[in-house]
């Protein structure tokens, strides 16, 4: 966060269980989703990083599953919702898939309207770069393939109901700095772009930029995916009112 100048940093495959907030070292603020029991198996987890310069504008933050957070942001101009999200794989079963992308059907329906959405994460969706039809949601910049799978059919359709756009589908880099995820199969060697951020369709000229950042170590077959939106944070002040009884 510090080398890149990050403002906010979604994490997927936390793998703490239960939900809570803590502070980092050096001031940062970490809210967290996870299993829902303190015994349950030590997998999935999602979680939100908010820079300490910024950590005044955080309003509040909901851990919707082990799946999905959100956290909602003052910006000078309204108030921002972020929504970081982590997907079942492609070769999980398909209902497992659809009642994943319902959850977050259910928590942009409860966003408030007014507010501008980022929606990110690791989707495992491949939405390649044929945007015939469905230029209001990706642009013709996605990285290759042969057929969107059945992770990137959904959601493109949760993007298209929402109004939001695919950012990494927008901006024509180099296919290096497209792929977000690279096989641990040595045979393979396979990458893919798998991980996306997106945006409210009105708020899209506002996106400046999404590509991957391979210099970043973190641990994981995953690059990190930056994307630059340009809006100014806004501190809340919150005041104590006294009262008194006599």
């Amino acid at each position: 966060m510090g080398e890149y100048k990050l403002a906010v940093m979604g994490v997927s495959e936390v793998r703490w269980n239960g939900s809570g907030r803590t502070e980092t070292t050096n001031g940062n603020v970490f809210v967290y989703s996870g299993m829902p029991n303190t015994d349950d198996d030590h997998i999935r987890g999602v979680g939100i990083l908010v820079n300490k310069n910024i950590r005044g504008a955080l309003l509040e933050w909901n851990p919707v599953s082990e799946r999905i957070i959100t956290a909602r942001i003052q910006t000078k101009l309204r108030k921002m919702s972020i929504v970081q999200c982590y997907a079942p794989t492609e070769n999980a079963e398909l209902d497992e898939k659809e009642a994943f992308y319902s959850l977050p059907d259910k928590t942009l329906l409860g966003i408030n309207r007014s507010d501008i959405i980022v929606m990110m994460g690791d989707f495992n969706a491949q939405v390649g770069n044929n945007n015939q039809d469905i230029e209001h949601i990706m642009g013709r910049h996605g990285m290759p393939c042969d057929k969107e799978n059945k992770n990137g059919q959904l959601l493109i359709e949760l993007c298209g109901k929402h109004g939001l756009v695919i950012g990494g589908t927008g901006f024509p880099h180099k296919e290096g700095h497209k792929v977000t995820w690279i096989s641990l199969d040595k045979d393979k060697q396979a990458g893919n772009q798998i991980d996306h951020i997106c945006v409210s369709r009105n708020w899209s000229k506002s996106l400046l930029d999404v590509r991957n950042k391979r210099r970043a170590d973190i641990g994981s077959d995953h690059h990190m995916i930056m994307g630059i939106l340009r809006i100014k944070t806004q501190k809340v002040i919150r005041k104590t009112v006294q009262f008194e009884e006599t």
